[in-house]
């Protein structure tokens, strides 16, 4: 019997004002309300969405 399939949830890499890319992060909210949560190589921030640029979906 083969295995069911697994769902793998999509990855959003962006890009932020300065250039720098990181993954959006979609299941936790950001404290500051409106902003977004992106996770970079060293540590998350919060975002302003307006300061985001979709790069890729993986």
């Amino acid at each position: 019997m083969t295995p069911a399939p697994v769902a793998v949830a999509p990855v959003f890499i962006v890009s932020v004002a300065d250039g720098t890319e990181g993954r959006l992060i979609v299941d936790k909210k950001a404290e500051t309300p409106g902003w977004a949560l992106v996770a970079f190589a060293i540590q998350t921030e919060e975002v302003d969405p307006a300061e985001i640029t979709f790069v890729r979906i993986e």
